[in-house]
């Protein structure tokens, strides 16, 4: 049996990217597909410059700066532009910021700040009033919405913000910090423009996953059938008796459902069932421990 084991992994239309700091905006990755999904495994340090930010509109101090990652892209075609940063840690605190920049080929000049939010983890006012940690999945989606979220949780009870429109020729540059670990991130562009292709090391450079590789005492398998139009397994050996939870997540990052697991020693098979979902994208995250499996996977019209 093959297997697959994560924070590596996610479906055949994915990316990860190699395991070093890019916690500089000068050293900001260049992503030129946003048609394909991309990993970010670990955000070990906030980079040799850690005053990079200064006051934003969801601060009036210095971002804290801690585990950070900068990413940066140019629109070819026009249209609509969003985002969802899934936590590999499903209680991680992740904030942003998102910029346009005038200077072409030096993106960390004229930064003009778009959105951003550091909303979580929760006061205890918060928390009473909302019921939520405001931890978990980020992003740009399509809502109506404000264009940041200040330090706390907000009556909504989430992370995003709303998407953007953007132009040709427009030039972007996306801050991201994980303030509570060196966890990463699964980051999925929607919207229907599309980025350039531009000089230097492009991510992602091809549409796949990376498979035949295992860590600690627990091994998964990729999801399959993918697509799938009723059902969704993952095979796992573990080498201990596990408890631990399935969360099916949509697009957006919200959480559709949680359960329990218990898995023997050996070989076991998760089974999820897809029928009752609209057709889409979705992630399955499986946690058994410290082990935590991120699978993407299609959901198709049944026949």
């Amino acid at each position: 049996m093959k297997y697959t084991v994560l924070f590596a992994i996610l479906w055949h239309l994915a990316t990860a990217l190699p395991a070093q700091s890019y916690g500089d905006c000068a050293n900001a990755y260049i992503v030129c597909n946003n048609k394909i999904p991309i990993q970010i495994p670990e955000i070990p340090d906030a980079g040799k410059n850690e005053k990079e930010i200064a006051g934003s509109n969801c601060s009036n101090i210095p971002f804290p700066e801690t585990n950070v990652v900068w990413l940066v892209w140019e629109v070819e075609k026009p249209g609509r532009l969003g985002f969802t940063l899934v936590p590999l840690n499903e209680s991680d605190d992740l904030d942003f910021v998102l910029y346009r920049t005038a200077v072409k080929g030096n993106h960390c000049r004229n930064r003009s700040e778009i959105a951003c939010t550091l909303a979580g983890p929760p006061r205890a006012e918060d928390f009473a009033r909302t019921g939520s940690n405001c931890t978990g999945a980020t992003g740009l989606r399509q809502q109506p919405g404000s264009a940041s979220k200040t330090i706390g949780c907000s009556d909504d009870s989430d992370k995003f913000l709303a998407d953007i429109e953007v132009k040709a020729g427009e030039q972007y540059v996306l801050f991201v910090n994980n303030y509570l670990s060196e966890k990463g991130f699964l980051l999925e562009f929607t919207g229907d423009c599309t980025f350039r292709e531009i000089p230097g090391n492009c991510i992602p450079q091809s549409p796949i996953s990376i498979k035949e590789q295992s860590s600690g005492n627990v091994r998964f398998s990729d999801l399959y059938p993918n697509p799938s139009a009723h059902r969704i397994f993952s095979d796992i050996y573990s080498e201990n008796d596990l408890s631990g939870n399935v969360d099916l997540i949509d697009l957006n990052g919200r959480l559709i459902e949680s359960r329990k697991i218990q898995i023997g020693k050996g070989d076991n098979q998760i089974e999820t069932d897809v029928e009752s979902l609209a057709a889409g994208i979705y992630y399955l995250k499986i946690r058994l421990g410290e082990d935590v499996f991120l699978g993407r996977f299609c959901k198709i019209h049944g026949q």
